[in-house]
């Protein structure tokens, strides 16, 4: 699979899937409660929109933009 290396856009919403591993087992709830904290975390730092999460066993969706001063710039 290949791997989005960077990215440069304008003005947009973004809705990202990340799935697990073919092999790997579902996520616990303690595991979803750390992706969330993480989210979150990353979110602080990067100040990106987070309007929408949905995390399921083996995969999880979120849809995000760049904040308002960050697409005036690109």
């Amino acid at each position: 699979m290949s791997r989005l290396r960077r990215l440069v856009v304008s003005d947009r919403w973004f809705f990202v899937t990340c799935r697990l591993l073919p092999r790997r087992r579902i996520l616990t709830p303690s595991e979803f409660a750390t992706l969330a904290v993480v989210i979150g975390e990353r979110r602080a730092e990067h100040g990106f929109l987070l309007t929408a999460w949905v995390f399921l066993p083996d995969h999880w969706h979120v849809t995000v933009s760049l904040p308002t001063d960050e697409r005036t710039r690109i």
